[in-house]
């Protein structure tokens, strides 16, 4: 098991999890 390929694994699933934080706080503040 490569460790880099888990490391970008999560980091990517985390890159993920703040876009669409991001986006439903974008969302929210125009409703």
């Amino acid at each position: 098991m490569d460790l880099v390929m888990v490391y970008l694994y999560l980091l990517g699933y985390i890159y993920i999890y703040i876009y669409i934080y991001i986006y439903i706080y974008i969302y929210i503040s125009h409703v």
